[in-house]
């Protein structure tokens, strides 16, 4: 497959600056013993890949199986990656492609979805009530005639989608869903501060609740119900289809549940650039704040970040150790009984890290209140933005973090077709019209989920 300027598939190659760790999920007993998932499905999908010096970075969380994030996965590369990007590009440009290939991506899954759906004569008029495990989010709701009987799970399946795309200096970040991106950067004074720069896409983000009550929905109804567990997602079908036919979401004018995405950037990086950014699913965010009732989870993590950016430990080490401290911290605080809230679980956690020429040599913690997110993309240095002291180093070096662009290092077209194997297999059904991966060689690219809790 190749663009209009000729760009293929065989260009988009795996970016070596980006550390990525993952668990899987983690069951504990009442007597504190614990044991990990082992054959459970791993919902959580990571992509690093460039074309040049074009690197775009996420991780796609699943929900109701791992359908949506591996789709996900194979799709953004190709919106994003074969010419999209391109120089010449201005932000608002650069917004635009992004926000597209959040929608081209959702279109061309949501149309496998229909055509499955035909094939199987799910969409007949009928009347009916879907069960509450076809939609785990929406139980015991009344649907309408057009609602089918009997909706096969993975109609439910969707992702969140967050998102740091580096390209031409700048840096854009993009976020659909829970999941979460944070930029920290140093200043000429050595102190690092964290930039949440993603919103979450819940009920109880009021910019999203303002949202959904201009569409004519009942907030407080959709906050009592605890049924709605995002507002905007990757996928979901059933959910996006058949809306009007949940009590709690039918008065909506139009799909309240949207792929639109929250965009940031662009960002300049600059060769003096210290920093570095790092993208969390919603699993490792939630797990921290249980096991150490914090209400600044982005802070906690990133000052784990800054200490092993001391050592001499790889991003994906790094990535890793800062995983497992939490793995052990959770299990830690369900054993003794003082957890911040009662869990039985830890879901699946996986941060990807990607450094900007921070050395992070004797690091000193120095944490203070949250940023504005406003304040970075003016270029200012807020007074309550997040902190941690790193010592001062005029001519900080180069944005690398060792590896060459020229590295020869396999690519998205050796990679795409050895994820993880589906039940089913519809996602073969989705791609194929899209772009042909029958004929590309085989290799695993997804990281080995740590068992080390």
């Amino acid at each position: 497959m190749k663009d209009m300027d000729g760009r293929s598939i065989m260009d988009i190659k795996w970016s070596e600056e980006a550390g990525i760790g993952c668990t899987r999920k983690c069951l504990y007993r009442s007597d504190g013993a614990h044991y990990t998932m082992e054959d459970g499905v791993d919902e959580d999908r990571v992509i690093s890949y460039r074309v040049n010096d074009i690197h775009v970075y996420a991780i796609f969380d699943g929900h109701d199986g791992s359908k949506a994030s591996q789709f996900a996965a194979q799709q953004f590369p190709l919106e994003l990656l074969l010419g999209q990007l391109e120089a010449p590009i201005d932000d608002e440009e650069m917004r635009t492609v992004i926000r597209n290939a959040f929608h081209m991506v959702e279109e061309k899954f949501l149309d496998g979805l229909e055509d499955k759906a035909d094939s199987l004569n799910l969409n007949r008029s009928r009347s009916s009530r879907l069960g509450s495990s076809s939609l785990p989010d929406l139980h015991a709701s009344s649907f309408s005639d057009s609602a089918p009987t009997h909706l096969p799970q993975h109609f439910a399946g969707g992702t969140t989608a967050v998102m740091a795309v580096y390209c031409h200096g700048k840096l854009f970040f993009a976020n659909c869903g829970d999941s979460i991106a944070v930029w920290c950067q140093v200043n000429a004074d050595g102190v690092l501060s964290v930039h949440p720069v993603s919103i979450l896409h819940n009920i109880d983000s009021e910019d999203e609740a303002l949202r959904l009550s201009l569409l004519g929905l009942d907030i407080n109804l959709l906050k009592r119900s605890h049924a709605l567990k995002l507002t905007r997602c990757v996928g979901n079908y059933a959910l996006k289809k058949y809306y009007r036919s949940f009590d709690i979401l039918k008065q909506a004018v139009t799909t309240p549940i949207t792929c639109d995405p929250e965009i940031i950037g662009g960002i300049v990086i600059s060769p003096e650039t210290r920093g570095f950014v790092y993208l969390m699913s919603s699993g490792l965010h939630q797990a921290w704040k249980e096991c150490t009732g914090s209400e600044s989870v982005e802070t906690d993590i990133a000052g784990l970040i800054a200490v092993q950016l001391s050592s001499d430990k790889s991003l994906h080490d790094i990535a890793q150790t800062v995983l497992e401290h939490v793995c052990q911290r959770h299990a830690a605080a369900y054993a003794s009984g003082k957890a911040a809230q009662e869990y039985f679980r830890r879901d699946e956690m996986t941060l990807l890290i990607r450094n900007f020429g921070l050395d992070g040599k004797d690091v000193v913690q120095s944490p203070s209140p949250a940023s504005d997110v406003m304040d970075l993309l003016n270029g200012d240095a807020p007074e309550n933005a997040q902190t941690l002291r790193f010592p001062s180093r005029p001519n900080w070096g180069s944005e690398n973090t060792g590896s060459s662009d020229d590295t020869e290092t396999d690519g998205y077209a050796n990679s795409v077709g050895a994820q993880r194997s589906l039940d089913g297999s519809i996602l073969v059904e989705y791609v194929d019209p899209y772009v042909d991966f029958s004929e590309l060689n085989s290799l695993d690219t997804d990281f080995e989920c740590s068992d080390s809790d």
